[in-house]
């Protein structure tokens, strides 16, 4: 079996010991940073040294309720959060004060939501965001500008290139300007460039490996097949690989969760946060 080497980032103990994985996230520039709740004021976000880098809106008093938190612009972060008044997901667009600058509703059943290199927030759905009723949701991938308008539509990309709809998102990556995409039906993986479709391989019998996320270089896909282990997919050969990961002794690293963004995966353990990026390995 192949083995990956990863290497471990330098980041404070609050950040190795945040028990939640949910509430650790990664920026579209590969920077990590996560959230620590306080009992005398708003929910904070730190970066992987422990500086407080901004804080949420006070009303967003649980961050297990949040989904996902990414920085859109130096003075502008997007929230995705679950209202318990509205009783859906909201996306909330704030300042690094916590002041929010717009809030608007984005329906359930959210697989996913990143947002690309020109601010817009990139939100993918499971099976029961398409079939909800929503027409927001019902292509099953939308991006919304930040003060939520719908400026692309999965839908107007399987109408005019014949392409199968998305019953049910699988996986989505958000890479500069690239959206890829991993679906049922079918099971195409589907690259987007500049809001308009650039590739795609039809059924690529990934239905039996590939669940979540995934990252992607050169045509290849790598995500975790099965615990503890992990799997590259090339798109040109139509061949599996399977791998460990190790450290930089060649360790076997021992993960309980992992999350991806661009050509990168990063893998948690009791140590540490590890990642693997294909141009630094080299």
């Amino acid at each position: 079996m192949n083995k990956i080497t990863f290497t471990k980032m330098k980041a404070d103990s609050a950040f190795i010991q945040a028990e939640n994985p949910e509430h650790i996230y990664v920026s579209k520039d590969n920077v990590l940073f996560y959230l620590v709740e306080s009992n005398k004021g708003p929910i904070q976000i730190h970066n992987g040294r422990g500086k407080i880098i901004a804080v949420l809106p006070r009303h967003v008093v649980h961050a297990d309720y949040v989904l996902t938190v990414q920085q859109v612009k130096p003075d502008r972060w997007m929230l995705l959060h679950y209202d318990e008044e509205k009783e859906t997901n909201v996306i909330c667009v704030f300042s690094c004060e916590g002041e929010v600058m717009k809030e608007f509703s984005v329906g359930e059943g959210i697989a996913d939501c990143q947002v690309d290199d020109v601010h817009q927030i990139w939100i993918s759905y499971f099976d029961e965001g398409i079939f909800s009723g929503s027409e927001m949701s019902r292509s099953g991938l939308v991006a919304l500008d930040i003060d939520g308008n719908i400026i692309f539509d999965y839908g107007d990309i399987v109408n005019v290139h014949n392409l199968p709809s998305i019953d049910d998102c699988y996986g989505m990556n958000v890479l500069g300007d690239e959206i890829w995409l991993y679906y049922y039906s079918e099971f195409p993986v589907v690259q987007l460039k500049n809001n308009h479709l650039h590739n795609w391989w039809p059924d690529t019998n990934l239905g039996d490996y590939l669940s979540g996320g995934f990252a992607v270089w050169d045509n290849v896909l790598l995500f975790e097949a099965a615990e503890q282990e992990l799997m590259t997919y090339s798109l040109q050969t139509k061949e599996f690989s399977s791998a460990i990961a190790v450290d930089e002794q060649g360790n076997r690293l021992d993960f309980w969760d992992c999350f991806y963004k661009g050509a990168s995966i990063y893998l948690r353990t009791d140590e540490g946060v590890y990642r693997f990026t294909p141009n630094e390995a080299e």
